[in-house]
């Protein structure tokens, strides 16, 4: 090998070198980070709504205070920063409408820190499981393999499946049309009237605060027949409007109306008495 070959052999090698690490580059410049534990909060919005997730010292919650499924966020997340982006395709005006990449494709938006990731998430690609996404902040698309729009989460998907106990209170009200019950503990033990008599109902009363709802959905759908007021000794009374159902209880808190809980009434039938 000549003086010549071996200059051009070492030039081919360095060209080569930087090009293949400015494709790394340009392939993993999507996301903030290929650990998903370094994920501080993201938001999706698709059009089912939109919703914000953040995390905290005790797990991952949503903007409104429902606590979020642990696992199922992480799940999500895991799978949508392990997804390799491919190198750019087209600029953000030229081939939006081709990779159903308008403003009204789904997105999710990564934070970690002051840092902000925001992707909108197209159409399937042809590879398996991948599709076609845009960086908003480049405008540039991508293909990303690993990851598709079917992917993403509801927001049903991410709530705790067993977010709701009942505390700890010292007094019971249960309301109902025409009727007001109340529950009060006394020594360790739960009583009321009932036909005028002083009666114990510890065993009713503590099967029910061990109730644990079944599952959680998004209902705007009012509950008034019901209603049950908690009273504590050092916080402020609970409210909750519930409607009692041949072998559930539906139930909502009065401060977050849009999340119907279900109990399961078995334990729970003395607030349906």
């Amino acid at each position: 090998m000549n003086h010549k070959t071996a200059i051009f052999l070492v030039i081919s090698i360095i060209f080569l070198a930087i090009l293949l690490i400015n494709r790394s580059n340009e392939r993993s410049s999507v996301f903030l980070s290929r650990s998903y534990e370094d994920i501080d909060g993201f938001s999706i919005s698709s059009r089912d709504g939109e919703f914000h997730i953040k995390k905290s010292a005790d797990g991952w919650f949503f903007s409104d205070g429902i606590r979020a499924d642990n696992k199922a966020v992480s799940v999500f997340l895991s799978a949508l920063t392990s997804a390799f982006a491919g190198n750019p395709l087209c600029e953000k005006n030229d081939c939006l409408k081709n990779f159903s990449l308008d403003e009204k494709a789904p997105a999710v938006t990564l934070i970690s820190g002051s840092q902000k990731t925001a992707l909108r998430i197209g159409k399937n690609s042809p590879s398996p499981f991948s599709s076609y996404i845009m960086d908003v902040s480049s405008g540039k698309v991508m293909e990303l393999s690993g990851f598709c729009a079917s992917m993403l989460p509801k927001k049903a998907d991410l709530i705790e499946k067993a977010p709701f106990r009942f505390k700890s209170p010292e007094k019971i009200r249960i309301i109902k049309p025409g009727a007001e019950t109340d529950f009060w503990l006394e020594e360790g033990e739960w009583f009321s009237v009932y036909k005028g008599l002083k009666k114990n109902f510890s065993h009713e009363i503590n099967e029910a605060m061990k109730s644990v709802s079944m599952r959680v959905s998004e209902d705007e759908k009012q509950l008034k027949e019901r209603k049950l007021i908690m009273f504590y000794k050092a916080q402020l009374p609970e409210e909750f409007y519930y409607k009692c159902q041949r072998d559930k209880i539906l139930l909502k808190t009065a401060l977050n109306p849009a999340y119907t809980f279900e109990l399961p009434k078995k334990n729970a039938d003395i607030l349906c008495q």
